[in-house]
């Protein structure tokens, strides 16, 4: 697996493998994955059972903030979720239910 994959191409390359989209979690019990189990199955190739999110987020490297991230948190009226890359992108996910494919568009477009 190529390790040096822009964000978006992880969360793409894993949407292309994983059963489904799921919300509220990493992982559901008919093995659909949230938008950082995607990008962690894109980045490794298999998503451990036992995986918790926070591992899964630490083992992307991804970094802490950026200032599109925020000012996108704020287009759609987000509070009390921190501003981070990892928290956006559960929230885009978990909230108003963005598809992998817009999520990792929409960071195309941030260059990530």
């Amino acid at each position: 697996m190529d390790k040096n994959l822009k964000l978006s191409e992880l969360i793409l390359r894993g949407a292309e493998v994983a059963k489904g989209q799921c919300w509220g979690c990493l992982r559901n019990d008919r093995d659909e994955l949230c938008v950082i189990g995607a990008a962690y199955l894109g980045k490794h190739g298999e998503l451990p059972k036992t995986l918790k999110t926070k591992e899964a987020i630490y083992s992307l490297s991804l970094p802490n903030t950026y200032n599109e991230i925020i000012d996108k948190k704020k287009e759609f009226g987000m509070s009390g979720v921190n501003e981070n890359i990892p928290g956006t992108l559960v929230w885009l996910n978990d909230k108003p239910h963005w598809s992998f494919k817009r999520i990792a568009d929409w960071l195309i477009s941030k260059g990530l």
